[in-house]
């Protein structure tokens, strides 16, 4: 059985259950100033390096990207890393305007521009999961040039479920419908992981003493973040929702972002069979769209949602494999390896 929320709060390991070193740098990023805006966006640099490593995942906040985006690539925090809190999270500001995946892509090239980063041609690795893929697609296809490598994982071109209409929507309001904390994240862990993940140890114990399950892992950075963290309002929660709903990629931008690359280093597409929010067809889809010899499709057997959590360490090494044929793509070696620019 899991841990009760009074067990977690107590547990020895819960105050440094998210452990970070301080930032470089840090500040906000006035966004979208003839777009609605502008509106203020809160970004942290970790390091000074060359290269970067984009990861994006959007509805968590900062502190999810960057103590999970490090854990596979050792570089990012002895180099430069970027974590930013999209429209509606954390210390950013919280509109009731502009959430579609094409303005926040656009609200991230212009935090990219504020710190200074986007004069540098093929010098980023981006990785998007969930909405953070659709995000970076847009991302991707407005600065190409900016690309060392792209990796989209659990995401989709086009939300479509084979359930009717009427289930889909149902089970969509359920989600971001208010609830009492533990049946929040009781629902948000079912949907996210499998059941044989959430009840098996932390394969890579990120804590001494470590928590008894992944559940209760999960449900302790969760809790950290509540007590650490602005809490999302739950307007904002469901504009985020809808953002994903009203994502789509034409057939013919969906082409286009298969010459991102120029044909170098082919875009990476990351999916699990069990994925309950995204069936896993969406990425065989994606890659399809992207035209012969310009994806590949990775597929993690009995695996959900959040991929790079439930096979972390095969995860990790795969990634920065695939970071490496970026470098090489674009004539650097292993002197000028990815260094970590995260973006959450």
């Amino acid at each position: 059985m899991p841990l009760p929320i009074p067990s977690i709060l107590s547990h020895p390991s819960f105050p440094t259950v998210i452990s970070l070193p301080p930032p470089t740098r840090k500040g906000k990023a006035p966004v979208a100033k003839i777009r609605g805006g502008p509106f203020e966006i809160a970004w942290e640099v970790y390091g000074e390096g060359g290269c970067g490593l984009l990861y994006s995942y959007l509805t968590f906040g900062a502190y999810s990207g960057v103590d999970r985006g490090h854990t596979y690539s050792s570089l990012v925090f002895d180099n430069r890393g970027i974590t930013y809190e999209s429209t509606g999270v954390g210390n950013s500001d919280k509109p009731l305007v502009r959430y579609t995946t094409s303005e926040m892509a656009r609200d991230l090239l212009e935090v990219l521009e504020h710190v200074g980063w986007v004069g540098e041609e093929r010098r980023i690795h981006l990785v998007g999961t969930s909405m953070g893929g659709g995000l970076l697609v847009n991302a991707a296809l407005l600065a190409p040039h900016l690309l060392a490598s792209l990796t989209l994982q659990s995401t989709t071109a086009k939300l479509i479920s084979p359930l009717p209409w009427y289930t889909t929507l149902a089970n969509r309001l359920i989600m971001f419908l208010p609830k009492p904390l533990p049946l929040r994240i009781q629902h948000t862990q079912s949907a996210l992981f499998t059941p044989t993940f959430l009840s098996s140890s932390p394969s890579s114990p990120t804590t001494n003493p470590p928590f008894p399950t992944n559940a209760d892992l999960f449900t302790a950075e969760e809790l950290w973040r509540r007590t650490r963290m602005p809490i999302t309002p739950w307007a904002n929660y469901l504009l985020q929702g809808l953002a994903v709903s009203g994502h789509y990629v034409s057939p013919s931008r969906l082409k286009s972002l298969g010459e991102v690359l120029e044909g170098r280093v082919k875009i990476r597409v990351v999916t699990g069979d069990e994925d309950k929010l995204v069936e896993w067809t969406h990425s065989k889809e994606i890659v399809e769209g992207l035209g012969e010899g310009r994806g590949e499709l990775v597929v993690e057997r009995s695996c959900g949602h959040m991929v790079h959590w439930e096979r972390e360490l095969g995860y990790n090494v795969a990634m920065e494999e695939y970071f490496g044929m970026g470098e090489r793509a674009w004539g650097r070696g292993v002197e000028e390896r990815a260094k970590g620019e995260i973006v959450n």
